[in-house]
């Protein structure tokens, strides 16, 4: 009797340990978000691309953003040139159609009191200028920037390198139909001399004891300011 009640205290006993089989629980794969920041510091420049810092912001800077015009103190009839913002809040511009955007359409107006900049000045666009800020307009009006990683200083050519700066960020403001300050860029000689009393470069590297230039501007880029200071340094040759 008593081996008969053993045994069914160990059958029980038994069967309270035996549990249910494990079915493992399915987790659903969480991939890991993907990381979509893209860091791109430099964009190097495409020859087919305008670029508004490089090319479009100076240009109408140097010729239009100018004190008694469309700077931001004067700002003629509303408008102010100044920075992209301004310039696509106030100059009326329709990104991708440049036919239909007063920044274009003043700049290739045939009445002489409606045309941008003034007859007067003596300081109008080139063909080539304004064929920039239409494309630039057609392509989006975008406010870009490229920068090349390589800036070649060495034997500056005046006709080549240094001019075409001075055309693209000075000559707005400083033409025989501006002067401002008095002081006129247009050719090697005026150019010369500044470069050799010291305030070509003093201007634009803003060292002490000279009016920052381009006036209320964004600086030169580096690479610009390094090879007028070549050219400089190599006795400002008009080559």
């Amino acid at each position: 009797m008593k081996n008969l009640i053993l045994l069914i205290i160990i059958a029980s006993t038994l069967h309270a340990c035996k549990h249910d089989p494990i079915i493992p629980i399915e987790v659903p794969f969480i991939p890991s978000p993907v990381d979509t920041t893209f860091s791109n510091p430099s964009t190097p420049c495409d020859s087919t691309i305008i670029y508004f810092e490089n090319q479009i912001r100076p240009l109408i800077a140097s010729n239009c953003a100018i004190p008694g015009c469309h700077d931001a103190l004067t700002a003629e009839e509303g408008v102010v040139l100044n920075n992209y913002d301004n310039i696509m809040s106030t100059a009326d511009i329709k990104a991708f159609d440049p036919e239909d955007s007063d920044l274009y359409e003043v700049l290739i107006e045939t009445d002489p009191d409606k045309r941008m900049p003034p007859p007067s000045t003596g300081n109008s666009l080139t063909s080539e200028q304004i064929t920039l800020i239409y494309n630039w307009i057609d392509q989006g009006a975008n406010n870009n920037y490229c920068s090349d990683s390589a800036c070649d200083t060495v034997a500056m050519s005046f006709t080549n390198d240094i001019h075409p700066i001075i055309q693209q960020y000075c000559i707005g403001c400083h033409s025989s139909g501006v002067a401002s300050g008095g002081i006129i860029m247009e050719t090697h000689s005026q150019l010369q001399a500044l470069a050799f009393n010291g305030s070509l470069f003093g201007t634009i590297n803003h060292e002490a004891g000279y009016v920052p230039m381009p006036y209320n501007q964004t600086p030169l880029d580096v690479c610009f300011i390094n090879k007028i200071k070549s050219w400089i340094d190599d006795g400002a040759p008009n080559n």
